[in-house]
Protein backbone atom coordinates (compact mmCIF):
# COMPACT_ATOMS: atom_id res chain seq x y z
CA UNK A 1 0.00 0.00 0.00
CA UNK A 2 1.61 3.86 -0.50
CA UNK A 3 2.28 5.85 2.30
CA UNK A 4 -0.68 8.35 0.88
CA UNK A 5 -3.12 5.14 1.45
CA UNK A 6 -1.87 4.43 4.76
CA UNK A 7 -1.71 7.72 5.93
CA UNK A 8 -5.56 7.80 4.70
CA UNK A 9 -6.46 4.88 6.08
CA UNK A 10 -8.78 4.96 9.25
CA UNK A 11 -7.78 3.36 12.38
CA UNK A 12 -10.20 1.45 12.55
CA UNK A 13 -9.80 -0.31 9.06
CA UNK A 14 -8.72 -4.24 9.17
CA UNK A 15 -5.74 -5.86 7.13
CA UNK A 16 -7.53 -8.80 5.95
CA UNK A 17 -8.97 -9.61 2.09
CA UNK A 18 -12.39 -9.01 3.52
CA UNK A 19 -11.67 -5.45 4.79
CA UNK A 20 -9.82 -4.69 1.11
CA UNK A 21 -12.96 -5.77 -0.48
CA UNK A 22 -14.78 -2.98 1.63
CA UNK A 23 -12.71 -0.32 0.92
CA UNK A 24 -12.58 -1.09 -3.14
CA UNK A 25 -15.91 -2.52 -3.52
CA UNK A 26 -17.68 0.09 -1.32
CA UNK A 27 -15.33 3.24 -1.37
CA UNK A 28 -15.31 6.01 0.74
CA UNK A 29 -13.44 4.39 3.67
CA UNK A 30 -9.70 5.77 2.97
CA UNK A 31 -8.79 8.85 0.47
CA UNK A 32 -8.36 6.43 -1.62
CA UNK A 33 -10.43 6.02 -4.15
CA UNK A 34 -10.44 5.16 -8.03
CA UNK A 35 -9.40 5.56 -10.67
CA UNK A 36 -6.39 3.61 -9.62
CA UNK A 37 -3.87 0.86 -10.96
CA UNK A 38 -2.60 -2.02 -8.74
CA UNK A 39 0.41 -4.17 -9.35
CA UNK A 40 1.05 -7.12 -7.55
CA UNK A 41 4.84 -8.18 -7.97
CA UNK A 42 4.64 -12.12 -7.81
CA UNK A 43 6.45 -14.81 -8.56
CA UNK A 44 6.07 -16.94 -11.82
CA UNK A 45 4.63 -19.80 -9.84
CA UNK A 46 3.62 -18.30 -7.01
CA UNK A 47 2.49 -20.97 -3.72
CA UNK A 48 -1.06 -22.51 -3.49
CA UNK A 49 -1.97 -20.02 -0.80
CA UNK A 50 -0.93 -16.68 -3.07
CA UNK A 51 -2.95 -18.24 -5.87
CA UNK A 52 -5.84 -18.40 -3.71
CA UNK A 53 -5.35 -14.52 -2.58
CA UNK A 54 -4.59 -13.81 -5.77
CA UNK A 55 -7.85 -15.22 -7.32
CA UNK A 56 -9.94 -13.37 -4.34
CA UNK A 57 -8.34 -10.15 -5.36
CA UNK A 58 -9.43 -10.83 -8.86
CA UNK A 59 -12.35 -11.17 -7.62
CA UNK A 60 -12.67 -8.11 -5.81
CA UNK A 61 -11.59 -6.31 -8.48
CA UNK A 62 -14.48 -7.30 -10.84
CA UNK A 63 -16.87 -6.50 -8.19
CA UNK A 64 -15.23 -3.06 -7.83
CA UNK A 65 -15.74 -2.88 -11.87
CA UNK A 66 -19.24 -4.20 -11.78
CA UNK A 67 -19.63 -0.98 -9.50
CA UNK A 68 -18.25 1.24 -12.09
CA UNK A 69 -15.44 1.64 -9.92
CA UNK A 70 -12.39 1.70 -12.15
CA UNK A 71 -9.13 -0.07 -10.79
CA UNK A 72 -6.76 -1.40 -13.02
CA UNK A 73 -5.12 -5.06 -11.92
CA UNK A 74 -1.95 -6.40 -13.04
CA UNK A 75 0.12 -9.03 -11.86
CA UNK A 76 4.21 -8.73 -12.71
CA UNK A 77 5.89 -11.77 -12.26
CA UNK A 78 9.46 -11.85 -10.78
Amino acid sequence: MTDHATRARPSWHGHSIDALADSLIGGGINGVEPPFAVEILCPARPVPALTTLFDALVGIVDDARALNRPIALSFVHI
